[in-house]
């Protein structure tokens, strides 16, 4: 029996940026160093508001990781959501102040 790759379903709910596994970005701001966040955005095509299937961002797993370097980094990208809420309706609480 051959196997089934995850992929991507564009006709379920939640549309085409709804992942069945986690994206590299969404990987690499739960556990790379900081460097490696920097390099998958400098390369991305992707929207920033990819969510995995329990439907967190990248910002919510770097803000549930406690990653502040990573929230920081993610919150300086201008096509960034924080608005968005994970399937338990939950949203990212941005406890930083930003300073200019």
């Amino acid at each position: 029996m051959p196997m089934k790759r995850m992929s991507l379903d564009k006709n379920r709910p939640g549309g085409p940026t709804t992942y069945d596994v986690a994206t590299p970005l969404h990987l690499a701001v739960q556990c790379a160093p900081t460097s490696m966040v920097e390099y998958i955005l400098s390369k991305r095509k992707g929207d920033l508001s990819a969510r995995d299937k329990r439907g967190n961002t990248a910002l919510h797993l770097a803000a549930q990781q406690g990653r502040d370097d990573v929230v920081m980094l993610l919150l300086q990208e201008p096509d960034i959501d924080d608005s968005v809420a994970n399937n338990e309706g939950k949203q990212v609480s941005i406890r930083y102040e930003m300073t200019t």
